[in-house]
């Protein structure tokens, strides 16, 4: 597994796996970083809860955890696509409008 997490550029997690952290504890700090980044979220919470469950379980629960945060992340991410493309509309108006108020000053 730190084989893997090596060459997706996890190497702070597969070091910390190697000294025998739990994996929890080892992706914490990537977490925590997320967090800062994004803010508290439906993504991020699904990522804590999976690190929680990967490596403490049997494989069937582990699965099972990996299926149910890949089913949150797609739902944020469509949440995410309607959110932008909502907010894309409205970037394309303002020029627009902001063209027209120009030309009705100059008039």
């Amino acid at each position: 597994m730190t084989d893997i997490l090596e060459r997706q550029g996890m190497g702070d997690i597969a070091g910390e796996l190697r000294k025998g952290s739990l994996f929890s504890q080892a992706a914490e700090p990537q977490l925590k970083h997320l967090e800062r980044l994004l803010g508290p979220g439906d993504a991020v919470s699904a990522l804590w809860e999976l690190t929680r469950n990967l490596g403490r379980y049997d494989a069937e629960t582990q699965a099972s955890a990996c299926r149910q945060a890949c089913l949150r992340l797609e739902n944020c991410r469509g949440k995410l696509e309607r959110e932008l493309f909502e907010k894309q509309r409205l970037y394309h108006t303002v020029p627009v409008a902001t063209g027209c108020m120009v030309v009705l000053v100059i008039l």
